[in-house]
């Protein structure tokens, strides 16, 4: 292989300074990937979060508050430990979200009057328009990925999900 002359060698290294050198793509060997379920599901998770992250609340709001939010706002009264199940998060993780979403104004914890031993969890009415606005924006974002199957595609994705996380494993 012949040497670079030294005029060459001086560009390239002038490239390299400015960070313009020229890089070269390897094409990567994923077939080892291509037949795990979990690599599929995490690269459309990845897809859908930073779409999310682009078009909902221009990224302000992260998917795990909004999700807390909205369920909150369909589900008022709603006790901390049915919230940190149904988001499938641990109380630790549950209680950052709503300690965030008070901060924010959008959320109070109360103590229960039916079981003094429990906390519910009650949006404020500005809370309940942020939680609006995001069930707006989220599905205008949603549309363009649900437009890639029919109904019952959809329905039927929707079936297969499920029967991941429902079933034990």
């Amino acid at each position: 292989m012949a040497e670079m002359t030294g005029k060459k060698k001086s560009a390239v290294a002038a490239r390299k300074r400015k960070g313009t050198a020229k890089k070269t793509r390897t094409d990567l060997n994923t077939s080892e990937m291509e037949v795990l379920l979990g690599y599929h599901l995490r690269r459309a998770m990845s897809t859908l979060i930073r779409s999310y992250n682009r078009n909902v609340f221009e990224g302000k709001i992260r998917p795990g508050l909004a999700s807390l939010l909205r369920l909150v706002v369909a589900n008022h009264g709603a006790s901390q430990v049915d919230l940190a199940r149904a988001l499938q998060v641990d109380k630790a993780t549950l209680v950052s979200l709503i300690d965030s979403a008070e901060e924010k104004g959008w959320l109070r914890r109360q103590r229960s009057n039916v079981d003094r031993r429990r906390h519910e969890v009650i949006p404020t009415p500005k809370g309940e328009g942020v939680a609006a606005e995001l069930a707006r924006q989220t599905m205008a974002t949603e549309k363009k990925f649900r437009r890639r199957f029919s109904e019952e595609e959809f329905a039927d994705l929707i079936e297969y999900l499920e029967r991941i996380y429902r079933s034990p494993g």
